[in-house]
């Protein structure tokens, strides 16, 4: 049993890392692929994000909401 919930927790883990790389990915291509500029996009506070940064929505478990906003964000 205890090793069962190590295992989802590792795995639940895993998804949400893969997540933020996707998400971090599609951040990169509206700076032009700059991977520096995505991973400061990630670590800046953003009004827009109720004062957080987005890795901090990652901390609160508001990834969901944070890939809307990425999602939802004006693209060139």
């Amino acid at each position: 049993e205890r090793r069962k919930q190590v295992d989802d927790r590792y795995k639940a883990m895993k998804a949400e890392y893969d997540k933020v790389q996707e998400l971090k990915g599609r951040v990169a291509s509206t700076f032009d692929y700059d991977f520096d500029k995505a991973e400061r996009w990630f670590d800046t506070v953003n009004p827009m994000l109720g004062g957080f940064s987005p890795y901090q929505m990652v901390e609160k478990g508001r990834i969901d909401r944070l890939e809307k906003f990425i999602a939802n964000a004006p693209h060139d």
